[in-house]
């Protein structure tokens, strides 16, 4: 998440010793916080192993022994059934230029340690530069990834493309999760590669649950048709079956006055049952 008012929390699952490469890592996150004016604290917990859920995402490399750890801009993690992301709540209830500041740490601080420049004031990504993180990228980013929560191979749908970029303003046009929006971001994507390398091509691919490599199942959107019908209320059907008996009656009833008369109809409906009498 961004950050808010207390700032961000770096989330680990064990304190690292002094040899440790990944110290390194985290004495430069606090220092390019502080240089960012973010206030940034790094808080530790224990995995618990046997665990059927995690608490923050990093749990589950931890659980494997690997070093992770869980930029968010909350203290504590929610507790089920209330986990949610930036994917479940929508990019309106994210604040893009507070994620401007922490994707801005995150890339400042990696940038130093990748190329080991720790301790050097570099502002790689300072505003005004052809490197500064554009707000525009973000808040498009936001829309696409809030369109499809964790679906990933659904975010993007362009198809691959080698010709030259037409860059437009990535507000103009596209609403949230169409194909124009992620077009939109793989244009920018593409624009900001091809700045600093030599080509930049953008490969569509699949991923397969199938495969011993991925061997998690995405699912799209689930898209259904209500069809709703008005029917007839009950009354019409107890005035069609009294409209039918009544024409039923009126047929017999001509009927039989035709053939027997009115003197042997009337007595069809007058006349009692003979009695049997016994005989001795």
């Amino acid at each position: 998440g961004g950050a808010n008012d207390e700032g961000l929390f770096l989330h680990i699952s064990r304190p690292p010793k002094e040899e440790d490469p990944v110290k390194d890592l985290y004495d430069e996150f606090e220092a390019v916080a502080i240089e960012l004016d973010i206030p940034l604290t790094i808080k530790q917990k224990k995995v618990n192993i046997s665990a059927a859920t995690v608490a923050w995402e990093h749990e589950q490399f931890a659980k494997r022994k690997l070093i992770a750890g869980t930029l968010s801009a909350r203290r504590a993690p929610l507790t089920s059934p209330g986990f949610s992301s930036l994917a479940d709540r929508g990019a309106r209830a994210v604040n893009a230029t507070s994620v401007v500041r922490a994707v801005r740490l995150v890339a400042e601080t990696l940038v130093r340690h990748m190329y080991g420049h720790s301790g050097r004031q570099l502002d790689t990504f300072a505003q005004g530069t052809s490197r500064q993180v554009r707000l525009e990228h973000i808040e498009q980013s936001l829309k696409v990834l809030t369109s499809t929560p964790r679906a990933v191979p659904y975010h993007l749908s362009a198809p691959p493309s080698t010709k030259p970029l037409t860059p437009r303003p990535l507000s103009a046009g596209g609403s949230a999760g169409d194909d124009s929006t992620g077009a939109l971001l793989l244009a920018a994507l593409r624009q900001v590669l091809a700045e600093y390398s030599t080509e930049a091509i953008v490969m569509p691919f699949k991923l397969d649950p199938r495969s011993a490599f991925t061997p998690y199942q995405f699912h799209s959107i689930t898209t259904a048709q209500l069809e709703v019908y008005q029917s007839a209320s009950i009354m019409f059907d107890i005035y069609v079956v009294v409209g039918i008996a009544a024409h039923l009656g009126l047929l017999f009833l001509g009927l039989a006055l035709a053939t027997r008369g009115w003197p042997d109809t009337l007595a069809l409906f007058t006349s009692k049952p003979l009695k049997k009498s016994k005989s001795g």
